[in-house]
């Protein structure tokens, strides 16, 4: 709709005051400071659709939709509290932002680094658990059914 109208305001603008007279024009036209405010948000519009498309690239990062939102943020301030690594949204703070800093290679807090305990493997875990399971042979059986 906002496209719409972009493309028929020249058009509108160029029509004689007899003309939207007769057709009673006048009641739906913009008035300056509408217009300006129509064209504008064509324009966020526009730029939201790009980030929207970039988001939906099957080559994109963590990191990459990282610095997408850190530029929006920038651009946009009001979207900081939802796109921000600490936004509320996020489910898990901490990890977000140890994924953050990992990306921009930066040292951890120590609540940082309890929050990727949850990644670590340890022998009794699944590894002592699927030993008898795992071995050279089933590795290879497994590549081999993979190929096939």
């Amino acid at each position: 709709m906002v496209n719409r109208y972009c493309r028929l305001e020249p058009v509108l603008r160029s029509l004689d005051h007899g003309t939207i007279a007769e057709y009673a024009l006048d009641e739906l036209m913009l008035t300056r400071g509408e217009n300006e405010r129509v064209f504008a948000l064509r324009d966020t519009m526009e730029k939201m659709e790009g980030v929207t498309q970039a988001l939906q690239h099957s080559t994109l990062t963590l990191s990459g939709t990282r610095r997408l939102f850190d530029r929006v943020v920038a651009e946009f301030p009001q979207l900081r509290s939802r796109l921000a690594p600490t936004a509320a949204i996020v489910n898990n703070t901490p990890l977000e932002s140890v994924l953050v800093k990992l990306q921009h290679q930066e040292q951890l807090t120590a609540a940082e680094r309890s929050a990727c305990t949850l990644f670590r493997l340890s022998d009794s875990s699944d590894i002592g658990v699927n030993r008898k399971r795992w071995d050279v042979h089933s590795v290879e059986d497994v590549r081999r059914e993979m190929e096939s």
